[in-house]
């Protein structure tokens, strides 16, 4: 499956997360699937009973064309979800290297800056100064992000539902990218 042009991947999507943060993942996988009607890979709906964890999210990444990381504070302490990224990312990488029109594009990163979790601003970090766009999204009281992000836009949040919201309100306009 590696070798299928990604444009022909059966999935648009791969979801990963940190099994602490389901409720958010069901939300997204719901608004993804059943509202804007894109074929996203979730690990709760597509795995089947008694497959192997492991050779099962790989085999999804290879069906995917692209992924959504759910990053909080658990999720960026997660084995799994690291693994899963880097397994994306090679992924990306393979495909990008055998289709000329894929290099270079943009990408997203949306950071969940509530828990003050410094993985997540190293993160955020690495990704300004690699040129990719990043959205932090917070929950509770208003503050200001350390001073590496503070030139960046806070999309505030209270409900889980208001979460995911907000994420389809700032990936909305790179839209296209999952589409191809």
């Amino acid at each position: 499956m590696a070798d299928t042009v990604i444009g022909k991947r059966p999935y648009h999507a791969f979801l990963s997360h940190a099994h602490v943060n389901r409720a958010q993942a069901d939300s997204l996988y719901d608004f993804l699937v059943r509202v804007a009607g894109i074929p996203v890979w979730y690990d709760a709906v597509d795995l089947p009973p008694g497959a192997s964890f492991a050779r099962g999210l790989y085999e999804a990444i290879e069906k995917s064309r692209s992924a959504i990381i759910l990053l909080s504070h658990d999720s960026v302490a997660s084995g799994w979800v690291e693994q899963e990224h880097e397994a994306a990312q090679n992924q990306h990488a393979l495909g990008a290297a055998g289709n000329p029109a894929r290099r270079g594009r943009r990408r997203l990163v949306l950071a969940d800056i509530t828990g003050d979790s410094p993985n997540v601003y190293i993160e955020a970090g690495a990704a300004l100064s690699a040129g990719v766009p990043v959205a932090l999204l917070r929950a509770g009281p208003q503050g200001r992000p350390p001073f590496m992000l503070r030139d960046q836009q806070v999309y505030d949040y209270a409900t889980d539902a208001e979460l995911v919201g907000r994420a389809i309100q700032v990936a909305y306009p790179y839209r296209r990218f999952l589409q191809t």
